[in-house]
């Protein structure tokens, strides 16, 4: 008896301790999915709106973590908050590709300024073989990697210096009508592309990154301009490249509805793009875009190529 009621406070106590720093872990993780709904007003609330599926993971190790302990009360919470970063995270695929028509595969790729590994990127190019390929923060140093992609594209290529040397890149296997459009963003650039089917119109967008007040701002700013560049043209329209935000972002929504374009849905979970080699915080800020006479039907993550980005691939067709 003696030895029980010395040893129970200490047992309660660690008890006591761990609902603590579960209770703690519960609060952080809600407020970070909550956070979101007031993002339109804060860059830093911005910013924590594209970890979503950050959030579900630790909340389903903190679920996991009270059921084997019987935390009933804390359970149920977090079961709530995980539901609710479910919802954001998972989609329900749709389309698939339709018969008797071609299927055309577009590549996008933030190469980094400071990217030389040239070699790697030829050699995934070659191996996915995309109809268009485009880069954005492309630099006027990177020439001994242009040569080598005129090498696979041989007719049909479109190369534009933005800002400050940052630019875009666009490889086509099929002609490429240049077009002067608003400029929207750092690299952006707007072109026709005349397919066998039908004529796409093109937008690479590389809007500011919203590491600051300001910067969000910019992005802001751009995403407004992008979309009503979209809104604007008339046809089948991609638009593609580092839009610098998430699907879980207020931002990427109202880009959808000012647009008139939509994210393809054609994966069960989003991809991760950024950072590459840091799994822990993986998140998508690089995106397709598609209007209505575009049929995705299937979309994917390359490998890491010398980038803090992964390459993404998206396969499509005109539909009839």
């Amino acid at each position: 008896m003696d030895r029980a009621s010395h040893h129970s406070p200490g047992l309660l106590s660690v008890r006591t301790l761990v609902t603590v720093f579960c209770f703690v872990l519960l609060v952080l993780l809600a407020a970070a999915t909550v956070a979101p709904l007031w993002a339109q007003k804060d860059w830093r609330l911005d910013g924590l709106s594209h970890f979503r599926m950050e959030y579900f993971a630790g909340l389903g190790l903190l679920g996991l973590f009270l059921l084997v302990t019987r935390r009933p009360v804390l359970l149920v919470l977090t079961l709530v908050f995980l539901g609710w970063n479910g919802v954001e995270v998972f989609r329900i695929p749709k389309g698939g590709a339709a018969p008797g028509r071609s299927v055309y595969k577009a590549a996008s790729f933030n190469i980094h300024t400071q990217n030389r590994d040239f070699d790697r990127i030829v050699e995934w190019v070659k191996q996915e073989d995309p109809d268009i390929f485009v880069m954005v923060e492309a630099t006027d140093s990177m020439l001994p990697l242009y040569n080598e992609l005129d090498r696979l594209y041989p007719q049909k290529k479109r190369r534009s210096m933005g800002r400050s040397g940052l630019g875009a890149v666009i490889y086509s296997r099929y002609p490429v009508v240049d077009e002067k459009f608003a400029w929207g963003g750092v690299g952006t650039v707007p072109a026709r592309v005349e397919l066998p089917e039908g004529t796409v119109t093109l937008v690479v967008m590389h809007p500011p990154a919203p590491d600051s007040k300001d910067a969000w701002g910019w992005r802001n700013h751009a995403l407004g301009d992008l979309a009503k560049l979209c809104a604007s043209q008339t046809g089948a329209v991609i638009a593609l490249g580092d839009m610098n935000c998430s699907p879980w972002s207020p931002f990427f929504q109202k880009f959808e509805r000012e647009s008139g374009l939509r994210s393809p849905n054609v994966r069960w979970l989003p991809r991760r793009t950024w950072p590459a080699g840091m799994p822990l915080i993986w998140t998508q800020i690089d995106q397709f875009f598609v209007s209505a006479q575009i049929r995705p039907v299937a979309e994917w993550t390359g490998p890491e190529l010398g980038s803090d980005h992964y390459p993404i691939v998206m396969t499509f067709q005109f539909e009839p």
